[in-house]
Protein backbone atom coordinates (compact mmCIF):
# COMPACT_ATOMS: atom_id res chain seq x y z
CA UNK A 1 0.00 0.00 0.00
CA UNK A 2 1.36 3.41 -1.01
CA UNK A 3 0.28 6.46 0.94
CA UNK A 4 -0.37 9.71 -0.91
CA UNK A 5 1.02 13.11 -0.02
CA UNK A 6 0.45 16.46 -1.76
CA UNK A 7 2.47 17.03 -4.93
CA UNK A 8 5.08 19.78 -4.87
CA UNK A 9 5.56 20.85 -8.51
CA UNK A 10 9.16 22.02 -8.23
CA UNK A 11 10.29 18.45 -7.66
CA UNK A 12 8.54 17.20 -10.81
CA UNK A 13 8.24 13.42 -11.34
CA UNK A 14 10.89 12.55 -8.77
CA UNK A 15 8.96 14.31 -6.02
CA UNK A 16 5.76 12.59 -7.11
CA UNK A 17 7.36 9.19 -6.43
CA UNK A 18 8.73 10.17 -3.03
CA UNK A 19 5.54 11.89 -1.98
CA UNK A 20 3.66 8.61 -2.22
CA UNK A 21 4.96 7.46 1.15
CA UNK A 22 4.42 8.80 4.67
CA UNK A 23 5.60 6.06 6.99
CA UNK A 24 7.29 2.72 6.53
CA UNK A 25 7.52 2.33 10.32
CA UNK A 26 10.89 0.55 10.07
CA UNK A 27 12.45 -0.01 13.47
CA UNK A 28 16.10 -0.08 14.60
CA UNK A 29 18.07 -3.25 14.06
CA UNK A 30 18.07 -6.00 16.66
CA UNK A 31 20.86 -5.95 19.20
CA UNK A 32 23.07 -8.83 20.19
CA UNK A 33 20.66 -9.83 22.97
CA UNK A 34 20.00 -13.56 22.77
CA UNK A 35 17.05 -13.84 25.15
CA UNK A 36 15.75 -17.06 26.65
CA UNK A 37 15.62 -20.52 25.15
CA UNK A 38 11.81 -20.23 25.10
CA UNK A 39 12.07 -18.06 21.99
CA UNK A 40 14.07 -20.56 19.95
CA UNK A 41 10.90 -21.49 18.06
CA UNK A 42 10.93 -18.25 16.08
CA UNK A 43 14.44 -18.93 14.82
CA UNK A 44 13.75 -22.58 13.93
CA UNK A 45 13.45 -24.12 10.44
CA UNK A 46 11.52 -22.01 7.94
CA UNK A 47 7.87 -22.99 8.15
CA UNK A 48 6.32 -21.54 4.98
CA UNK A 49 5.58 -24.34 2.45
CA UNK A 50 8.19 -24.28 -0.36
CA UNK A 51 5.47 -24.01 -3.03
CA UNK A 52 4.49 -20.62 -1.57
CA UNK A 53 7.97 -19.12 -1.66
CA UNK A 54 8.62 -16.74 -4.54
CA UNK A 55 11.41 -14.23 -4.94
CA UNK A 56 11.53 -10.98 -6.84
CA UNK A 57 13.76 -8.01 -7.51
CA UNK A 58 11.99 -4.67 -7.47
CA UNK A 59 12.67 -2.73 -10.66
CA UNK A 60 15.74 -0.50 -10.03
CA UNK A 61 13.97 2.55 -11.43
CA UNK A 62 11.68 2.54 -8.40
CA UNK A 63 14.60 3.00 -6.02
CA UNK A 64 16.24 5.44 -8.43
CA UNK A 65 13.23 7.73 -8.25
CA UNK A 66 13.67 8.27 -4.53
CA UNK A 67 17.41 8.74 -4.91
CA UNK A 68 16.68 11.33 -7.60
CA UNK A 69 14.55 13.25 -5.10
CA UNK A 70 17.48 13.50 -2.70
CA UNK A 71 19.79 14.64 -5.49
CA UNK A 72 17.18 17.12 -6.68
CA UNK A 73 16.80 18.61 -3.22
CA UNK A 74 20.56 18.97 -2.81
CA UNK A 75 20.76 20.74 -6.15
CA UNK A 76 17.83 22.96 -5.30
CA UNK A 77 19.31 23.98 -1.95
CA UNK A 78 22.60 24.95 -3.61
CA UNK A 79 20.92 27.45 -5.93
CA UNK A 80 19.52 29.81 -3.20
CA UNK A 81 18.38 32.08 -1.87
CA UNK A 82 15.09 30.53 -0.79
CA UNK A 83 12.27 31.52 1.50
CA UNK A 84 11.72 29.63 4.74
CA UNK A 85 8.65 27.96 3.26
CA UNK A 86 10.60 26.82 0.20
CA UNK A 87 13.37 25.43 2.38
CA UNK A 88 10.86 23.63 4.60
CA UNK A 89 9.21 21.98 1.59
CA UNK A 90 12.58 20.92 0.20
CA UNK A 91 13.67 19.37 3.49
CA UNK A 92 10.32 17.65 3.79
CA UNK A 93 10.65 16.14 0.31
CA UNK A 94 14.06 14.81 1.32
CA UNK A 95 12.65 13.33 4.52
CA UNK A 96 9.93 11.46 2.63
CA UNK A 97 12.45 10.10 0.11
CA UNK A 98 14.76 9.05 2.95
CA UNK A 99 11.88 7.18 4.54
CA UNK A 100 11.25 5.29 1.30
CA UNK A 101 14.92 4.31 1.15
CA UNK A 102 15.01 3.21 4.82
CA UNK A 103 17.45 6.01 5.68
CA UNK A 104 15.89 6.56 9.08
CA UNK A 105 18.49 8.93 10.54
CA UNK A 106 18.39 11.08 7.42
CA UNK A 107 14.60 11.14 7.55
CA UNK A 108 14.63 12.44 11.11
CA UNK A 109 17.27 15.06 10.35
CA UNK A 110 15.41 16.40 7.31
CA UNK A 111 12.10 16.44 9.20
CA UNK A 112 13.59 18.46 12.06
CA UNK A 113 15.18 20.82 9.51
CA UNK A 114 11.80 21.33 7.85
CA UNK A 115 10.17 22.20 11.17
CA UNK A 116 13.00 24.56 12.10
CA UNK A 117 12.24 26.54 8.96
CA UNK A 118 8.46 26.36 9.33
CA UNK A 119 7.25 25.38 12.83
CA UNK A 120 3.60 25.32 11.72
CA UNK A 121 4.25 22.85 8.86
CA UNK A 122 1.51 20.26 9.40
CA UNK A 123 2.93 17.61 7.05
CA UNK A 124 6.34 17.76 8.71
CA UNK A 125 4.67 17.54 12.13
CA UNK A 126 2.91 14.39 10.93
CA UNK A 127 6.25 12.96 9.80
CA UNK A 128 7.72 13.70 13.21
CA UNK A 129 4.80 11.80 14.74
CA UNK A 130 5.56 8.85 12.45
CA UNK A 131 9.18 8.87 13.58
CA UNK A 132 8.11 8.88 17.23
CA UNK A 133 5.89 5.90 16.51
CA UNK A 134 8.84 4.07 14.96
CA UNK A 135 10.82 4.73 18.11
CA UNK A 136 8.03 3.36 20.27
CA UNK A 137 7.13 6.71 21.85
CA UNK A 138 3.42 6.14 21.32
CA UNK A 139 2.07 8.85 23.62
CA UNK A 140 4.33 11.49 22.10
CA UNK A 141 3.37 10.31 18.62
CA UNK A 142 -0.36 10.56 19.39
CA UNK A 143 0.12 14.12 20.68
CA UNK A 144 2.08 15.04 17.55
CA UNK A 145 -0.61 13.66 15.27
CA UNK A 146 -3.12 15.81 17.11
CA UNK A 147 -0.93 18.86 16.60
CA UNK A 148 -0.54 18.07 12.91
CA UNK A 149 -4.30 17.80 12.45
CA UNK A 150 -4.84 21.09 14.27
CA UNK A 151 -2.47 22.73 11.82
CA UNK A 152 -4.00 21.04 8.79
CA UNK A 153 -7.26 19.12 9.13
CA UNK A 154 -6.88 17.79 5.57
CA UNK A 155 -4.01 15.47 6.53
CA UNK A 156 -6.21 12.39 6.29
CA UNK A 157 -3.29 9.97 6.58
CA UNK A 158 -2.60 11.35 10.03
CA UNK A 159 -5.88 9.76 11.10
CA UNK A 160 -4.64 6.50 9.63
CA UNK A 161 -1.21 6.66 11.22
CA UNK A 162 -2.56 7.74 14.59
CA UNK A 163 -5.08 4.90 14.37
CA UNK A 164 -2.28 2.43 13.75
CA UNK A 165 -0.26 3.85 16.63
CA UNK A 166 -3.27 3.41 18.91
CA UNK A 167 -3.83 -0.11 17.58
CA UNK A 168 -0.30 -1.24 18.34
CA UNK A 169 -0.51 0.47 21.74
CA UNK A 170 -3.58 -1.64 22.51
CA UNK A 171 -5.95 1.34 22.67
CA UNK A 172 -8.51 -0.17 20.34
CA UNK A 173 -11.53 2.05 21.03
CA UNK A 174 -9.55 5.19 20.22
CA UNK A 175 -8.00 3.48 17.19
CA UNK A 176 -11.47 2.63 15.91
CA UNK A 177 -12.47 6.29 15.76
CA UNK A 178 -9.47 7.27 13.65
CA UNK A 179 -9.60 4.27 11.33
CA UNK A 180 -13.31 4.74 10.76
CA UNK A 181 -12.69 8.38 9.84
CA UNK A 182 -9.98 7.25 7.45
CA UNK A 183 -12.16 4.54 5.90
CA UNK A 184 -15.13 6.84 5.33
CA UNK A 185 -12.98 9.19 3.24
CA UNK A 186 -12.40 6.42 0.66
CA UNK A 187 -14.54 3.34 1.34
CA UNK A 188 -13.47 1.67 -1.91
CA UNK A 189 -9.84 1.21 -0.84
CA UNK A 190 -9.26 -2.35 0.43
CA UNK A 191 -6.46 -1.47 2.86
CA UNK A 192 -8.72 0.88 4.79
CA UNK A 193 -11.19 -1.98 5.18
CA UNK A 194 -8.52 -4.38 6.40
CA UNK A 195 -7.05 -2.20 9.15
CA UNK A 196 -10.52 -1.26 10.34
CA UNK A 197 -11.30 -4.99 10.48
CA UNK A 198 -8.25 -5.70 12.64
CA UNK A 199 -9.43 -3.18 15.24
CA UNK A 200 -13.06 -4.31 15.12
CA UNK A 201 -11.88 -7.88 15.58
CA UNK A 202 -10.30 -6.87 18.89
CA UNK A 203 -13.39 -4.99 20.06
CA UNK A 204 -16.34 -7.07 18.85
CA UNK A 205 -14.90 -10.48 18.03
CA UNK A 206 -14.04 -12.31 14.83
CA UNK A 207 -17.50 -13.13 13.53
CA UNK A 208 -19.03 -9.69 13.94
CA UNK A 209 -15.95 -8.05 12.46
CA UNK A 210 -16.12 -10.40 9.45
CA UNK A 211 -19.77 -9.55 8.83
CA UNK A 212 -18.88 -5.86 8.69
CA UNK A 213 -15.86 -6.51 6.46
CA UNK A 214 -17.98 -8.60 4.07
CA UNK A 215 -20.56 -5.81 3.74
CA UNK A 216 -17.84 -3.26 3.03
CA UNK A 217 -16.29 -5.48 0.37
CA UNK A 218 -19.65 -6.09 -1.32
CA UNK A 219 -20.33 -2.35 -1.37
CA UNK A 220 -16.90 -1.60 -2.81
CA UNK A 221 -17.11 -4.24 -5.55
CA UNK A 222 -20.57 -3.07 -6.55
CA UNK A 223 -19.47 0.57 -6.66
CA UNK A 224 -16.05 0.02 -8.25
CA UNK A 225 -16.40 -1.85 -11.55
CA UNK A 226 -12.59 -2.05 -11.96
CA UNK A 227 -12.26 -4.13 -8.78
CA UNK A 228 -8.84 -3.39 -7.35
CA UNK A 229 -6.37 -6.25 -6.97
CA UNK A 230 -6.32 -5.54 -3.25
CA UNK A 231 -9.85 -6.90 -2.92
CA UNK A 232 -8.21 -10.33 -3.14
CA UNK A 233 -6.54 -9.56 0.19
CA UNK A 234 -9.95 -8.86 1.71
CA UNK A 235 -11.36 -12.11 0.28
CA UNK A 236 -8.43 -13.99 1.78
CA UNK A 237 -9.01 -12.35 5.16
CA UNK A 238 -12.67 -13.37 4.97
CA UNK A 239 -11.65 -16.98 4.28
CA UNK A 240 -12.90 -16.91 0.71
CA UNK A 241 -9.41 -17.59 -0.70
CA UNK A 242 -6.63 -19.85 0.56
CA UNK A 243 -2.99 -18.85 0.82
CA UNK A 244 -2.24 -20.94 -2.27
CA UNK A 245 -5.02 -19.30 -4.27
CA UNK A 246 -3.91 -15.81 -3.30
CA UNK A 247 -0.29 -16.47 -4.22
CA UNK A 248 -1.29 -18.17 -7.48
CA UNK A 249 -3.11 -14.97 -8.33
CA UNK A 250 0.03 -12.96 -7.56
CA UNK A 251 2.05 -15.23 -9.87
CA UNK A 252 -0.13 -14.13 -12.80
CA UNK A 253 1.68 -10.79 -12.67
CA UNK A 254 5.18 -12.16 -13.26
CA UNK A 255 5.24 -10.46 -16.65
CA UNK A 256 5.22 -7.06 -14.89
CA UNK A 257 8.08 -6.90 -12.38
CA UNK A 258 6.75 -3.87 -10.53
CA UNK A 259 3.20 -5.22 -10.09
CA UNK A 260 4.48 -8.67 -9.21
CA UNK A 261 6.82 -7.34 -6.52
CA UNK A 262 4.22 -5.06 -4.99
CA UNK A 263 1.45 -7.67 -4.95
CA UNK A 264 3.82 -10.26 -3.50
CA UNK A 265 4.86 -7.84 -0.76
CA UNK A 266 1.24 -7.22 0.19
CA UNK A 267 0.19 -10.85 -0.02
CA UNK A 268 2.98 -12.05 2.26
CA UNK A 269 2.21 -9.35 4.84
CA UNK A 270 -1.54 -9.96 5.04
CA UNK A 271 -1.08 -13.72 5.06
CA UNK A 272 1.43 -13.29 7.88
CA UNK A 273 -0.90 -10.97 9.75
CA UNK A 274 -3.68 -13.56 9.56
CA UNK A 275 -1.39 -16.30 10.87
CA UNK A 276 -0.45 -14.10 13.84
CA UNK A 277 -4.12 -13.42 14.57
CA UNK A 278 -4.70 -17.17 14.54
CA UNK A 279 -1.90 -17.68 17.07
CA UNK A 280 0.52 -19.26 14.57
CA UNK A 281 3.46 -17.14 15.60
CA UNK A 282 6.25 -19.00 13.83
CA UNK A 283 4.40 -19.18 10.51
CA UNK A 284 3.39 -15.52 10.75
CA UNK A 285 6.98 -14.57 11.60
CA UNK A 286 8.28 -16.35 8.50
CA UNK A 287 5.72 -14.76 6.17
CA UNK A 288 6.84 -11.39 7.51
CA UNK A 289 10.41 -12.30 6.53
CA UNK A 290 9.22 -13.02 2.99
CA UNK A 291 7.41 -9.69 2.90
CA UNK A 292 10.62 -7.85 3.77
CA UNK A 293 12.56 -9.92 1.23
CA UNK A 294 10.54 -8.33 -1.58
CA UNK A 295 12.41 -5.11 -0.76
CA UNK A 296 9.46 -2.91 -1.74
CA UNK A 297 10.61 -0.37 0.83
CA UNK A 298 8.17 2.32 -0.31
CA UNK A 299 5.22 0.14 0.80
CA UNK A 300 4.23 0.42 4.45
CA UNK A 301 3.77 -3.36 4.67
CA UNK A 302 7.55 -3.85 4.67
CA UNK A 303 7.91 -1.62 7.71
CA UNK A 304 4.96 -3.22 9.48
CA UNK A 305 6.40 -6.67 8.80
CA UNK A 306 9.53 -5.67 10.67
CA UNK A 307 7.43 -4.17 13.44
CA UNK A 308 5.43 -7.39 13.84
CA UNK A 309 8.65 -9.39 14.02
CA UNK A 310 10.17 -7.07 16.62
CA UNK A 311 7.05 -7.34 18.77
CA UNK A 312 7.20 -11.14 18.55
CA UNK A 313 10.89 -11.18 19.41
CA UNK A 314 10.24 -9.01 22.45
CA UNK A 315 7.35 -11.23 23.58
CA UNK A 316 9.48 -14.36 23.20
CA UNK A 317 12.34 -12.81 25.17
CA UNK A 318 14.65 -12.53 22.15
CA UNK A 319 15.25 -8.79 22.43
CA UNK A 320 15.25 -6.35 25.36
CA UNK A 321 13.64 -3.42 23.55
CA UNK A 322 10.84 -2.62 25.97
CA UNK A 323 9.92 0.53 24.04
CA UNK A 324 7.99 -1.67 21.66
CA UNK A 325 5.37 -2.52 24.29
CA UNK A 326 3.52 0.18 26.22
CA UNK A 327 0.76 0.32 28.77
CA UNK A 328 -2.60 1.79 27.81
CA UNK A 329 -2.19 4.73 30.14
Amino acid sequence: MILNLPLKPWCNAAWRAAALLTAAWCLPGCSGFTGSSGGAELYGPFSVPPRQIMFTNIAPEEKNRFEDVLLGVMGYLSTGPHTKTELAEAYYAASVASNALNLNNAEQSFTIAALSEKPDFGEAFASLANIRSMQGSYNEAIDSYGAALELDSNLEYSYFNRGLTLYYAGRFSAALQDLKSFYIRDPLQPYRMLWLYYVERELSGVEEAKVKLKKRLEHAEKTNPNREWGYNLVRYTLGEMTEDELLENVALYRHNQKDFSEHLCEAYFYIGKMQLLLGKDKLGYDYMSLCQATNVTYFLEVGFAELEQRLLEYRYGLRPDKLLVHSNS
